[in-house]
């Protein structure tokens, strides 16, 4: 009887441990997202989701982009516990599951889409299970962006894809989409960049998820060189370098103080990325 009851005991807490916080909890819950252009981060769009639709049985919340008129752009589920949420877009031809935080680290999430831009495979790896505020924290080993959002994908407890509710739909909307902050009634619950009093994602801008960025570039603007500041030991720091189009210039692995010749540029505007171990810095450089 004993053994019986125990066993009851330890099923009801297993279940107990693995209910989430949703993303949707009510009419108040909207979101803020970052998109990034070809030449600059754009904070002025609403994410809501508001009202039902039934496809195929299941029962999702539609959601529309808010920026000056309300556009639909698909429909999201989540499941009875939290854990998985799906995205069915408005040019798809079926749903595609968008999160499972019931990943370990080493486990693969399939990620393939056209219009989402990855540094690594179709199938992402699990780098890390954390936990922030209460909330389970899923983050694989890419980042996602064109250069300039440049963020590790995450799963995030009652917020979602931090790459939005979107990422993976047949559609582009920009290079990339942050999700930057969650509301519920009118509160801000989640803030991606709490140092920041918009979601205008810029140079310094930090990660809540992720170290304190740790390295920086000067002179800015530059002439002909530039040197990455930083204390990283003997480690290598992953930097790269991008054109106003997007158009990957530099990459490779450096020390930090090390000098970099980029004579051969055109004066302009350019971005760059920089990466060690967890942390993460990309901004804007300027050519004279």
């Amino acid at each position: 009887m004993k053994t019986a009851i125990a066993a009851i005991f330890l099923l009801f807490t297993v279940n107990l441990s693995a209910q989430y916080q949703p993303i949707y909890k009510d009419t108040s819950t909207y979101f803020k997202i970052t998109m990034e252009v070809f030449d600059a981060a754009y904070g002025g769009v609403e994410l809501r989701l508001d009202g039902d639709s039934v496809v195929n049985n299941l029962t999702y919340k539609k959601v529309y982009f808010y920026n000056s008129i309300r556009d639909l752009v698909g429909l999201m589920r989540e499941d009875s516990l939290g854990s998985k949420a799906w995205f069915y877009g408005r040019n798809d031809s079926e749903e595609r599951l968008i999160m499972d935080l019931d990943l370990n680290v080493g486990d693969t999430f399939d990620i393939s889409s056209q219009f989402f831009y990855y540094t690594g495979e179709d199938l992402a790896i699990v780098d890390s299970v954390t936990t922030w505020n209460g909330r389970r924290v899923i983050t694989f080993s890419g980042n996602f962006g064109g250069g300039f959002i440049s963020q590790r994908l995450k799963f995030i407890e009652g917020v979602g894809p931090n790459a939005s509710l979107m990422y993976l739909t047949n559609e582009q909307f920009n290079l990339a989409l942050l999700t930057c902050e969650k509301y519920e009634n009118e509160v801000p619950v989640f803030k991606y960049f709490p140092d920041l009093n918009d979601c205008l994602q810029g140079g310094g801008a930090v990660d809540e998820l992720s170290e304190r960025n740790l390295f920086d570039i000067f002179p800015n603007p530059f002439s002909n060189e530039i040197t990455i500041k930083g204390n990283s030991g003997n480690s290598l720091i992953q930097f790269q370098m991008y054109d106003i189009n997007g158009k990957r210039l530099f990459n490779s692995q450096v020390l930090a103080n090390t000098i970099i010749d980029l004579a051969g540029l055109s004066s302009g505007i350019y971005f760059y990325s920089l990466q060690h171990r967890s942390s993460y810095n990309t901004g804007k450089l300027i050519k004279k």
